[in-house]
């Protein structure tokens, strides 16, 4: 049985002398970036269970592991490291030493003694009975590091939980998948933090519960959607009470590194530039793209009803990446114009 008494007088301890040499940090708020370039979005969710199949990892309560190998070489915050430690307390750490994070979620950064760490759903965790699993799979060179949480409770009999931290070969991707984490109403993180507590980017942090969530995590990232193709014009013909917009579009993704699939989204403007009031048309769907590519020209089709207000609309914006799925490098040339042509029936 844990001493809490004893545990917060220590608390408050550290908590005073970190107030005497904290740093001037602050947390970045998701999706970032944060300091160094890490940025994040949400996924679908996606959970290969490996507590069948991944090494089972021997924890007491509010312990951290030894040296555990990922597999591969990976890349945090711009250092390589090729293993991990895990806390029984729901995240892992790249640097020994480092403190089991009990007895709360800790603040994201802060040079607590709990650094350089990805926390996937970091709170007072009881080990027992819950079990903990590490196993990497795939082909050399797109390798995945897991680590599984599976039904671990909250301390000492509180709801279990089960997610995973996975590590990805090659992109230095940082993937949490959230089979099911219910609260227990305390305190709960969920970001990274770099080695020396000054940066950090968090997803969350307090009463938190995460059921059948996606989240990946990404280092700088140079990719950049733009609609390369929109016509001189575009039609917008008088159907009765129905109008209908067509036009031709291109998507190119004219950064260096590889886009994730995205919308391409069209709005109704009295000008070239995108306001909140300008009407939504619709969107259609943009796939991944590697580096330099650009979708085949696509014709879209839409049609409006009263009471969409015409007025001056006399352009068709077209917006890439609508949906906000890419972090990237530059989101400030996203919009292009055409000017629409009113046709009758």
């Amino acid at each position: 049985m844990k001493n809490r008494f004893y545990l917060a007088i220590v608390c408050i301890s550290i908590i005073f002398l970190a107030a005497i040499n904290a740093k001037d940090v602050s947390a970045t708020p998701w999706p970032g970036p944060d300091d160094f370039g890490y940025t994040g979005i949400e996924i679908p969710y996606s959970f290969t269970d490996i507590s069948g199949t991944g090494t089972f990892v021997s924890l007491s309560d509010d312990q951290v592991s030894g040296a555990i190998p990922i597999g591969f070489t990976f890349n945090f915050y711009g250092v390589d490291y090729t293993e991990v430690y895990i806390s029984s307390n729901g995240f892992i750490t790249f640097s020994p030493g480092m403190d089991d994070g009990c007895c709360t979620g800790g603040a994201i950064p802060n040079a607590d003694g709990s650094d350089n760490l990805i926390a996937g759903y970091w709170e007072d965790l009881n080990y027992p009975p819950g079990n903990i699993h590490y196993q990497t799979m795939g082909a050399p060179g797109s390798q995945r590091f897991i680590v599984q949480f599976t039904n671990n409770p909250h301390y000492s009999h509180g709801p279990q939980v089960t997610f995973q931290i996975i590590l990805h070969e090659g992109t230095n991707y940082i993937e949490l998948q959230y089979s099911n984490a219910p609260s227990d109403g305390g305190t709960h993180t969920i970001g990274i933090e770099n080695s020396d507590g000054t940066a950090g980017l968090l997803y969350a942090r307090g009463d938190i519960s995460m059921s059948n969530i996606g989240l990946l995590i990404l280092p700088h990232m140079d990719m950049d959607l733009i609609v390369s193709t929109l016509p001189t014009v575009s039609t917008f013909s008088e159907l009765g009470f129905v109008k209908r917009i067509t036009t031709i579009y291109r998507v190119l993704n004219q950064g260096t590194e590889p886009s994730f699939s995205s919308k391409l989204a069209f709005y109704l403007s009295c000008d070239q530039i995108l306001d909140a009031g300008d009407p939504y048309v619709g969107s259609v769907n943009i796939p991944a793209l590697a580096a330099g590519q650009q979708t085949p020209t696509g014709l879209a089709s839409f049609y409006v009803r009263p009471p969409a207000p015409v007025g001056c609309l006399q352009y068709l914006l077209g917006v890439a990446d609508a949906n906000n799925n890419n972090p990237e490098n530059n989101e400030a040339n996203n919009v292009s114009a055409t000017v629409l042509i009113i046709r009758g029936r």
